[in-house]
């Protein structure tokens, strides 16, 4: 007679067992007092699991300061998942009732993912700060429909408190200053023609009369029908790096007024190359025409008046040991033949290694 056909492998016991022995991730048979009956290679070698022992004892501390234990394990239903933890390694055990009772353990290893979910909490964690120190926001509106969302930064940027809604694409046009809004709007509706990168800066007056000025990056994606759909966007706060800058170029403007009202030069002797560099009143004080390469210092020196030469190189000599200013009064030749006695004041710039590099000096026209 022949024998019927088997359309599935149904192994022999001895054989299922084997099986079982060779899959690579932790199996432990547990009896109803749930005490290990049976384990894989894999789990005695990864849980020291052994047969008698209680399955509590293999989330217990293998060594002192090690982290091990079982998560929920008293609540989690037969069939049910779970996390455990064995000297920091952490698994997701799945218990399934055995028909001869007690239940099959499966032990598969998620510490992966735990690094994955770990890095993107400090990910989040550092995107947060950079939002809240770094005057960042970010935004997003649909290209067909203009709604959108924008997160508390965002609202902050316009003034508006930080639980209300996103205000209406129009109504935030709105706010922009008169003079930036037709720019940006243009910029908004070439971006919503074609996928790609796009920015724009701009000046926002907030609810309460204040002035901030942003700067915005965003997204154009396309959607499943290969048109452009959403806009991704981050904005920057450039307020107080614009103020500070301008209050910058405003002090430098003065100072350069106040060195010029004071008929007071600026020079640098630069020792690598040997060459003195004057600012204009520098060069106005020798009476001479600047030279964009400066000057040698034997140049400088034949202009120094014979009987004050020994001094002027003493005073260097003096500035080398010496880290604060040195002051000195010398005559120099004028172009018109004239001796012109000048108060000269240096002090030696050094490099990271202590290393005099050049010398900085200001002087005033007796």
């Amino acid at each position: 007679m022949q024998q019927a056909r088997r359309d599935t492998f149904d192994p022999e016991p001895d054989d299922a067992w084997s099986l079982l022995q060779a899959v690579p991730m932790p199996l432990l048979q547990v009896d109803d007092d749930e005490r290990v009956v049976w384990a894989n290679e894999p789990a005695q070698r990864q849980l020291g699991a052994r047969p008698g022992q209680a399955v509590a004892e293999l989330w217990q501390e293998a060594a002192p300061g090690d982290a091990a234990h079982l998560i929920d394990a008293s609540a989690a239903a037969p069939g049910g998942a779970l996390q455990a933890a064995r000297d920091g390694h952490w698994y997701a055990v799945s218990r399934n009732a055995l028909a001869t009772g007690g239940s099959l353990w499966t032990l598969q290893s998620i510490q992966a993912e735990r690094r994955a979910r770990a890095e993107l909490v400090h990910q989040h964690e550092l995107m947060r700060l950079a939002r809240e120190f770094g005057r960042l926001g970010f935004w997003e509106r649909d290209v067909r429909t203009l709604k959108g969302r924008w997160d508390r930064e965002v609202l902050r940027f316009w003034g508006l408190n930080p639980d209300n809604s996103t205000p209406d694409y129009n109504d935030a046009l709105n706010n922009v200053v008169e003079a930036d809004r037709q720019a940006l709007s243009k910029s908004i509706t070439e971006s919503r023609k074609k996928a790609g990168r796009y920015s724009a800066r701009y000046r926002v007056r907030a609810r309460d009369g204040a002035v901030r000025r942003i700067h915005s990056q965003w997204l154009v994606k396309n959607g499943a029908d290969g048109q452009p759909e959403r806009m991704l966007g981050l904005m920057m706060d450039d307020s107080e790096p614009y103020a500070l800058a301008r209050i910058a170029s405003e002090l430098e403007s003065q100072l350069a007024l106040a060195v010029d009202l004071g008929g007071i030069a600026i020079w640098r002797h630069d020792l690598a190359s040997g060459r003195m560099h004057y600012s204009p009143q520098g060069w106005r004080a020798l009476g001479r025409e600047p030279h964009p390469d400066g000057m040698t210092l034997d140049e400088v020196r034949a202009l120094v008046h014979p009987d004050d030469l020994q001094r002027v190189l003493a005073s260097a000599e003096a500035s080398m040991r010496s880290p604060h200013p040195v002051d000195l009064e010398a005559r120099y030749l004028h172009a018109d033949g004239t001796w012109r006695p000048q108060l000269l004041r240096r002090i030696v710039l050094r490099d990271d290694a202590g290393q005099p590099t050049a010398f900085l000096g200001v002087a005033l026209d007796l």
